[in-house]
């Protein structure tokens, strides 16, 4: 019962560019602790979607300290103990890619993503993103604030093995036979960063995707309208229309007043304005009216497929890593 919650914020879309972390310890099973750090990020620029979703700008963290002297101060809480994230496969991936960049060693740890738990323990949910967990129980948030996030995480880990009267961390990997992941194993997360694919002039039409024929149904997909933009990462984006089709959901070429998720990859700087793409400022602007759309990061969209989706979809990102 004694762990670190953690959620870093990114100035862009590298790994490295940690701009803020927040840690929260656990003893005996209550919090004691929250702390929240800015960091001058590597590289040190903002993506204007990512300070869109966390506020922080260049301004913010100019004076902080960059990643590896922050280590220094706090590397002996994270040596040894249990990590917990929401959506470990992003905030790991954070970790890992920073302390490599700065020639820093991994600690040694074990990591527990409550994303994964939570589609465990309650699979009637339709939803798992941290803020829809965190209002299920009744947590407090302020999405996005580093701080806040890590304390929710916690706590939805906390009140998760109360709702189900388990004792401690050992007995509930036991009873749902849950497996702990590691730091330093690249197999833990099942997505992984590959070199980006940047042939913009092939992209595939949304028609081509719409009448693939599933008897899957994934609470995540069903029935929302998905547009991508950008370069993705871990995928060409024929892959991902092909799983959000068959997950259930429709994917679509272009923003319109019925989209529910607009899912941004990296964004080529020569054919974008102001730090956005034309299907960004539209999502924005619908937004702003008051339509039901989201703007994810690719990382979220990631962590909405499930290990049947992946099966069925051929996909293997490790392939690719």
């Amino acid at each position: 019962m004694n762990f670190i919650a953690i959620d870093f914020e990114t100035a862009n879309a590298n790994r490295t560019s940690a701009c803020a972390l927040g840690i929260t310890s656990v003893e005996n099973g209550k919090i004691v602790g929250s702390r929240s750090f800015l960091i001058k990020p590597y590289p040190f620029w903002f993506d204007a979607m990512n300070t869109m979703i966390h506020g922080i700008r260049e301004s913010d963290v100019i004076n902080s300290p960059t990643f590896d002297e922050l280590w220094s101060q706090i590397s002996k809480e994270f040596e040894g103990k249990l990590i917990v994230a929401h959506n470990a496969s992003f905030d790991i991936s954070v970790l890992r890619r920073t302390l490599e960049h700065y020639g820093l060693p991994l600690p040694t740890s074990d990591i527990l993503c409550t994303y994964r738990l939570s589609q465990k323990l309650f699979p009637d949910l339709g939803c798992y993103r941290l803020d829809y967990v965190s209002d299920y129980f009744g947590i407090d948030l302020c999405h996005h604030l580093a701080k806040s996030d890590a304390n929710a995480c916690a706590e939805i880990l906390l009140k998760s093995l109360e709702k189900f009267q388990i004792n401690d961390i050992a007995e509930l990997i036991d009873t749902y036979e849950l497996s702990l992941g590691h730091i330093d194993d690249q197999t833990y997360c099942p997505f992984r960063t590959s070199k980006l694919y940047y042939n913009y002039h092939c992209y595939p039409k949304a028609k081509d995707f719409q009448n693939i024929d599933s008897d899957y149904i994934d609470d995540d997909f069903v029935n929302k309208k998905f547009v991508f933009t950008g370069t993705l990462s871990t995928m060409q984006r024929a892959k991902a229309m092909e799983i959000v089709a068959t997950g259930g959901g429709v994917p679509q070429d272009n923003v319109t007043k019925s989209t529910n998720y607009l899912v941004a990859g990296m964004q080529d700087m020569n054919r974008i304005k102001d730090g956005m793409s034309r299907k960004m400022r539209k999502a924005i602007e619908y937004k702003k009216c008051g339509q039901d759309i989201e703007i994810i990061g690719e990382d979220q969209f990631l962590s909405m497929i499930d290990e049947e989706l992946i099966k069925r979809c051929g996909f293997d990102i490790t392939e690719k890593a």
